[in-house]
């Protein structure tokens, strides 16, 4: 790009506030009327400058998602993916986010909360964990180490 465009700057700007992928920036820089072209240059232009990172994006929103949600992997990648990040990032990110505390924490709260509701049953949690995006093998492990 051969100046900072108006597009850059917006986009800039919306960085500034939250971190984006690159396909939910472009959505909204098309929505606010820039061209195509342009928002491709500036996408472009941001990923070289390493401002824009989609693999730093699905870090950061499976952090968030893990502090408000107990999600397994299934579902942490369809989130990913709703937002726009490809699937073999979305695929790595939440493969790096499964191997730590705070995935054992989601998986271990949700098997809690199942618990708590007075469901004993140990398919019907499995089910209900493996609604909630886990593997049965995660499940096992988690249900192996609580007893």
């Amino acid at each position: 790009m051969r100046e900072k465009s108006s597009c850059y700057s917006r986009a800039l700007r919306l960085l500034a506030t939250a971190e984006h992928c690159t396909r939910g920036l472009e959505r909204k820089l098309l929505a606010r009327g820039y061209g195509q072209e342009e928002v491709a240059q500036t996408l472009t232009c941001l990923t070289d400058e390493n401002i824009l990172n989609d693999s730093r994006f699905a870090e950061l929103w499976i952090e968030f998602r893990q502090r408000r949600k107990d999600e397994g992997a299934r579902l942490l990648v369809a989130g990913l993916l709703r937002r726009g990040v490809d699937r073999d990032t979305a695929e790595k990110a939440v493969r790096a986010a499964s191997r730590t505390a705070g995935y054992e924490a989601a998986l271990a709260r949700a098997r809690g909360k199942i618990l708590a509701e007075g469901c004993n049953d140990e398919a019907a949690v499995t089910a209900l964990l493996m609604r909630k995006g886990f593997s049965a093998g995660e499940i096992r492990k988690n249900r192996e180490a609580a007893e």
